[in-house]
């Protein structure tokens, strides 16, 4: 039998170091179960129900980044992975069947940076990426057929990408509904973010110190509502695409398509980048808010959103397409890459939630 041979502690192994995958707003949204050397992923869709997380596409390609950090850690464990997605076509929550086989052990640098992979928001250097450092990032997508990446460097077209991106915060801090559901998000507290390992933790956000004193009162709907007639989120809108434009590069990847499994492709080669990034020494943050709010306006699955707002996604969309070349797929993922001091602080992470099919 596998467990008596010690492939309990070895798939534990595995999982525990996977589960630094990114998530939405860091919900985690995974459970497991082991039945010999076979490993069974879950999507747990009431984890994360933001408007953002439409369809659950943002969980499909952090279920994505999950299997590409199961498939490096079963490696340094000295076991080969074989993935079959979506298996089970009556439960669609059931993302992924993992079978392990026994190899040898392959190390991998991607492998030893996977707890150290984070989000940094802090301001970025303007040094450009090396040639060395675009190539190794560009050659990844070689193993994802159909997908592109794709790198903005040029001062003004960073600047104006940037100014679009941020069209996001303007949207989120005038719409109720995304308005409540990103504060619902946010964990205030070093003792609460302890507590609960999931959420937005305030401290990642690297607010200035007078950001932070506007950013709680935000919370509050009339607050907000006051302030908005300030023109305050057109104000940190404004103070963000600053930030995000002073990068080393503005990334993107396209997609081929729209299926379930293109977007577990996404996540296994965004994360892969993301890895290749944190092990040259740089930092990177997702900027997919404008997005994810594309797909939710072009499936025609909005609510309560001024023609204004529309107009903005669609016109920001545009624009994104536009500044990052892209001329044919689907556009997935945008982020910001960069050489950066370390974040103030770090998520935690919920130890994974294994249920085996055998006493342990």
């Amino acid at each position: 039998m596998w467990h008596l041979e010690g492939v309990d502690d070895v798939i534990k192994r595995i999982l525990e170091t996977a589960i630094y995958a990114p998530s939405g707003d860091n919900m985690q949204p995974w459970r497991f179960e082991v039945s010999g050397n076979t490993i069974s992923i879950f999507n747990i869709p009431e984890r994360d129900q933001i408007l953002y997380n439409f369809e659950q596409r943002g969980s499909l390609i952090a279920h994505g980044a999950l299997i590409e950090n199961i498939t490096l850690a079963a490696l340094h464990e000295g076991y080969t992975t074989y993935v079959n997605l979506f298996p089970d076509k009556m439960n669609i929550d059931l993302t992924a069947k993992i079978q392990l086989e026994k190899s040898v052990v392959s190390e991998n640098e991607l492998y030893t940076v996977i707890t150290h992979r984070c989000t940094n928001r802090k301001p970025y250097s303007a040094i450009l990426l090396t040639e060395d450092q675009k190539d190794k990032l560009l050659r990844l997508k070689e193993d994802f057929p159909g997908f592109d990446l794709k790198l903005v460097e040029s001062i003004d077209e960073k600047k104006k990408l940037a100014e679009t991106i941020s069209t996001n915060e303007i949207i989120l801090l005038e719409n109720r509904t995304l308005h409540d559901m990103f504060f619902k998000q946010i964990v205030w507290s070093e003792k609460e973010e302890r507590k609960k390992k999931s959420g937005l933790y305030l401290k990642t956000l690297e607010l200035p110190p007078p950001a932070r004193i506007i950013f709680r009162l935000l919370r509050w709907w009339k607050i907000a509502q006051f302030l908005g007639r300030l023109g305050i989120p057109k104000k940190v809108a404004s103070e963000n695409a600053k930030v995000y434009s002073a990068a080393a590069a503005i990334g993107a990847i396209v997609m081929p398509d729209e299926g379930d499994a293109t977007y577990i492709f996404c996540g296994r080669l965004f994360q892969r980048i993301w890895l290749q990034a944190t092990a040259m020494g740089l930092s990177m943050q997702p900027l997919a808010g404008i997005i994810y709010l594309h797909r939710v306006a072009k499936k025609r699955a909005i609510s309560g959103f001024s023609d204004y707002h529309l107009k903005l996604i669609w016109n920001a969309y545009s624009s994104i397409i536009k500044s990052s070349a892209v001329d044919s797929g689907i556009l997935a993922m945008v982020f910001r890459i960069g050489i950066a001091n370390k974040p103030s602080a770090y998520s935690s992470r919920r130890l994974p939630e294994i249920q085996y099919d055998h006493p342990i």
